[in-house]
């Protein structure tokens, strides 16, 4: 599925199902859910407010939308294609866009956790991360650096910035928070990172997703004004071996 038509998609979600879309995604207002889908798919949080109201005209509820202006072209297609469905379908299939296992629920018990659990994942993950792709210019020592995803490689950092100017490069891990405030934990990897790299290492936090998100960046953050604690968890692991 396209950028746009994912973004169509939610807007749709949003307008037809209002509140117990909230619900089904684990959001508290359509402010936190417009921050946070937006930031998750790399947009302006407005973008998914607009496509929500172009498509409220064609749902039965309380607001009149941009009903003085003909439905696009591609909102169109989308409404076609996934108007009819039912809250719990529809729902699944916003999901996936962001986890693609979204739909092996085990058990109603599991539902209603993934519920629970989806709006959190995705701020701490894939939204705070976008926010950072979509902002980053805006903090100094990053402008003129070439991006670099590495969230998939489990390398202590998510994103490396390159410079055309010098050997060596600037790694940024991004966290995110609902809240203006709260607790940021880093992993064994990232905290060896940061040792590692000192001044070349960013801890970005993006705070507040539940209302205006704004960003707070600590250089070499295990040298800086936050106190740090270790937590040390046990954790068992199972494995199945076969022999082939």
């Amino acid at each position: 599925m396209g950028g746009r038509e994912s973004q169509i998609l939610c807007g749709l979600l949003l307008s037809k199902y209002n509140e117990q879309a909230l619900a089904s995604l684990g959001f508290e207002s359509f402010a936190e859910a417009y921050n946070v889908l937006g930031s998750a798919l790399n947009v302006p949080p407005a973008t998914i407010k607009n496509y929500r109201d172009e498509l409220d005209p064609y749902f039965p509820n309380r607001r009149k939308g941009w009903h003085q202006r003909p439905l696009r072209r591609h909102c169109e297609t989308v409404l076609k294609e996934y108007g009819d469905l039912p809250l719990s379908e529809l729902v699944i299939i916003v999901k996936t866009l962001f986890d693609p296992v979204a739909d092996l629920v085990e058990s109603a018990d599991e539902e209603e956790a993934q519920a629970s659990s989806f709006a959190k994942r995705l701020i701490t993950g894939q939204a705070a991360e976008g926010y950072f792709r979509t902002n980053y210019r805006t903090h100094e020592p990053l402008v003129g650096g070439l991006l670099v995803d590495t969230t998939k490689t489990g390398c202590g950092f998510d994103f490396r910035i390159n410079f055309s100017d010098r050997a060596t490069f600037y790694a940024v891990e991004v966290k995110g928070l609902f809240d203006s405030g709260g607790s940021i934990q880093v992993t064994e990897k990232e905290h060896y990172r940061a040792e590692q790299l000192r001044d070349r290492y960013f801890l970005y936090v993006v705070r507040n997703f539940r209302d205006i998100p704004f960003v707070s960046v600590w250089r070499d953050p295990l040298n800086s004004q936050l106190k740090w604690d270790l937590v040390s968890q046990q954790q068992t692991i199972n494995s199945w071996r076969t022999g082939v």
